[in-house]
């Protein structure tokens, strides 16, 4: 999970974003070969692995069934 971290943190960095969705993350992380994407339910393995808690700071908009935002890690955004 460190090595998917630290590419979207530095991919938010150099796009001056402070978060992303989990469907466009998955597909970045699925180009550079980080996390293979599921064609059927784009951005389903990491909405996975946010739904089992492997980033604590991401989270839903709008709770339970709603879009995941992850926002840049708490330790980057303070070493900015």
């Amino acid at each position: 999970m460190d090595k998917i971290v630290n590419f979207l943190d530095e991919y938010l960095r150099k796009t001056g974003r402070e978060s992303i969705g989990a469907v466009e993350a998955n597909a970045l992380l699925d180009k550079t070969g980080l996390l293979k994407d599921n064609p059927q339910r784009p951005g389903l393995p990491l909405r996975n692995r946010l739904r089992k808690s492997k980033l604590p700071y991401a989270y839903q908009v709008a709770g339970k069934y709603s879009k995941w935002v992850i926002p840049i890690s708490p330790q980057r955004k303070g070493s900015e």
